[in-house]
């Protein structure tokens, strides 16, 4: 008994048992990947968490080690954020950090960085600005929060008052 196959253009095809199975064989491997894109979700936001958390770190220490004032300022609009010290110290003269891996501006931009697109600044409040700042000492000036988020995860890293320790919620 020989075995019916559809004819497409002169070229023998495939019977209709080997379609179903293949159709059911994608079904079941597009079933299990799709949840596994929630796990790519928090790990990309841990990955912008822990980037803000080493720059919020890295100002502080470069208030303490160079003895002036340091700042990060905050743009939810733009979702970036930029790293500035003050030059003399008190002068009211701010002048851009260079980030310690690239020897650039200290310039972190979620929308235009590849690793870290769609990254949301939803907010940043140190009593009532979006700008977190240290003392030469390495003291915060206003304690606050900035909230980070991406396809409906975020977290929290609020900076203590008086020590300036970031903790994430």
């Amino acid at each position: 008994m020989s075995e019916k196959r559809f004819i497409i253009l002169g070229y023998k095809g495939f019977t209709l048992i080997e379609v179903v199975l293949v159709v059911v064989i994608m079904g079941i491997l597009a079933g299990l990947a799709i949840p596994r894109l929630n796990s790519f979700y928090a790990i990309k936001l841990s990955s912008a968490v822990k980037k803000t958390v080493s720059d919020i770190r890295y100002i502080q220490r470069k208030a303490l080690t160079d003895s002036t004032n340091c700042r990060l300022v905050f743009n939810a609009g733009t979702d970036a954020y930029t790293g500035q010290e003050e030059k003399p110290r008190g002068s009211n003269n701010w002048v851009s950090v260079n980030d310690p891996f690239t020897g650039q501006a200290l310039n972190v931009n979620f929308r235009t960085e590849p690793q870290y697109a769609g990254i949301d600044i939803s907010g940043a409040s140190f009593f009532g600005s979006a700008t977190l700042q240290f003392n030469w000492q390495g003291i915060p000036l206003a304690p606050g929060s900035v909230t980070l988020s991406y396809k409906g995860e975020s977290s929290i890293l609020s900076v203590a008052n008086n020590t300036g320790y970031v903790s994430v919620q």
